[in-house]
């Protein structure tokens, strides 16, 4: 049975909420951790930037399915955006927010991600 169908079958309206509100939190948690173990810098964000790396062959399968199947859960990918990322990231990461925000071919790269993420996400 399928996240979604179980979701559908066995949370209440109120759980769903609660996951609806929730859920980008949780999805903040994982990116953040995939940006650890991955030992983001500034350095390496910015040769991404530079050679146009696409942040969703990094993911590992199984962790791309996971996120696919968390995302039918929520109902959509609407909260995930470019600034949604910088926030996530601003705590632990502040130099690689910093530079997205006062770059600007970082944050056209980012937004590429972004929206090639919830493309791959959604499918």
């Amino acid at each position: 049975m399928s996240l979604k169908k179980i979701a559908d079958k066995y949370i209440t309206p109120l759980g769903k909420s609660i996951l609806h509100n929730q859920g980008p939190a949780v999805f903040k948690g994982v990116f953040v951790n995939f940006l650890k173990k991955q030992m983001v810098s500034v350095d390496l964000v910015a040769r991404w930037v530079r050679q146009d790396q696409c942040l969703w062959s990094l993911f590992r399968e199984q962790d791309k399915e996971i996120g696919r199947k968390f995302v039918s859960a929520l109902g959509g990918t609407d909260w995930f955006t470019a600034d949604w990322v910088i926030t996530a990231i601003a705590d632990e990461f502040s130099g690689v927010a910093s530079l997205i925000v006062n770059w600007p071919a970082a944050r056209q790269w980012l937004e590429r991600q972004v929206e090639d993420m919830k493309q791959n996400l959604t499918d």
